[in-house]
């Protein structure tokens, strides 16, 4: 009986080794001629790892409307440059029976206090679908100024660009510019893979476009409708559909069959064998689900600030506390064994094992450490050790 608990013990404690040494000095693999560890980073917050601090306010810019002689509106065009690139000169637009005025970007109905705050919820979203979880927006209900702080990492960037995006989505008929599918007929949009590696041409990324019940019928109409036809004379002829998202056009394309699951495929860039191709195919089909999913703004913000503020805490102060906690652990450890001779040496080892493991627990769920997390993870560590002392304690008194 002895014998089998003592093996019973010398396996835990082994157990609680292993897992206090993948906690403390991790687990390394080679990768590229380089040894790499295994185990997750510790995510730190805005107050010790540094913050962006972006502010964005409602456009101020004008915009350009073209209508026809009837009013109906053609198309709206940024400056005078885009004006020239597309053909509207004075005289074109005289020929074409076309008028040409200068509006503000956001109509001043649309600057209330109600889409200022539907702004701000679509922000939050699109921060959270980004994976920003250490994040904090504010509103001046007045001005509709909107002031982000988040945590500075390798998305930052991605993530700023993607708040002022409108996300205003239209399938049109190419030649008339009549609009044929928008926003509210969105259900959700996904992202996928399609592996063509059979054909060497490697992996292609899709944005998967789901449409709701009424949106599916009519994008089923539309693949009914603008298909590449033949004629008598055996000419073929196209009628195209254009999608555009934000007036920039993603694709002109034909349909060659109904679609008749309501889910339109879009393949992001081209297919690629390389990983960096395909990862920022996928960065980019990402960026355009966040945008989609969340809704279209119903006002254009503009990015007024963008700075990175540093944290007064450096990383040599944080390990400077690493080391210290470090070394009272062990000074505990050591009181332990004083104090309580075998049966401090299991107290300490499984102490050490217990902020091994709830360090490995803190790592992989992502935890975000802020300076309020850590000092909650030094009273853990404190209640654990009191909580430890008092087993040991009445052990030895059980023993003696």
């Amino acid at each position: 009986m002895k014998h089998t608990k003592a093996l019973k013990t010398s396996a835990i404690v082994l157990l609680i080794i292993l897992i206090t040494m993948i906690s403390f000095v991790g687990v390394y693999t080679k990768d590229k001629n380089q040894m790499v560890n295994r185990i997750p980073d510790y995510q730190l917050g805005r107050n010790i790892e540094g913050k962006r601090l972006v502010k964005i306010n409602p456009s101020e810019a004008t915009q350009y409307v073209i209508k026809d002689k009837d009013g109906k509106v053609i198309e709206t065009v940024a400056s005078a440059d885009d004006l020239e690139q597309k053909g509207y000169t004075e005289d074109s637009l005289k020929e074409k029976e076309y008028t040409k005025t200068e509006e503000p970007v956001n109509a001043k109905e649309n600057l209330t206090q109600e889409n200022y705050e539907f702004v701000k919820s679509i922000v939050e979203k699109r921060l959270a679908d980004a994976g920003s979880d250490d994040y904090l927006v504010r509103l001046d209900k007045e001005t509709g100024d909107i002031t982000i702080e988040l945590a500075e990492d390798s998305k930052t960037d991605i993530i700023i660009n993607n708040l002022t995006t409108i996300g205003k989505l239209e399938l049109k008929d190419e030649q008339t510019g009549e609009v044929l599918l928008d926003n509210n007929s969105i259900k959700e949009c996904k992202v996928g893979y399609v592996n063509q590696s059979s054909t060497s041409t490697g992996t292609s990324v899709v944005l998967q476009i789901k449409f709701n019940k009424e949106g599916a019928k009519k994008l089923e109409e539309i693949s009914k409708n603008y298909t590449k036809t033949t004629d008598e004379e055996g000419n073929e002829t196209e009628k195209d559909v254009t999608l555009s998202i934000d007036g920039s056009k993603i694709v002109t394309t034909y349909f060659s069959e109904p679609i008749t699951d309501g889910i339109l495929p879009l393949t992001m860039g081209q297919s690629a064998t390389d990983e960096t191709t395909i990862q920022n195919n996928a960065i980019q089909a990402g960026s355009v689900a966040m945008v989609l999913n969340n809704g279209k703004m119903p006002i254009t913000y503009t990015v007024d600030q963008n700075e990175y503020i540093a944290s007064s805490i450096t990383k040599d102060m944080l390990k400077l506390v690493a080391y210290i906690a470090l070394g009272i652990i062990l000074v505990g450890s050591v009181i332990f064994i004083i104090r309580y001779k075998k049966t401090g040496i299991l107290a300490a080892i499984s102490y050490i094992g217990l902020i091994g493991l709830f360090l490995l627990v803190i790592r992989y769920t992502n935890v975000i450490l802020t300076i309020e997390g850590l000092f909650g993870t030094a009273m853990i560590a404190i209640l654990a050790y009191i909580a430890m002392n008092q087993i040991a304690k009445k052990v030895k008194e059980s023993r003696d």
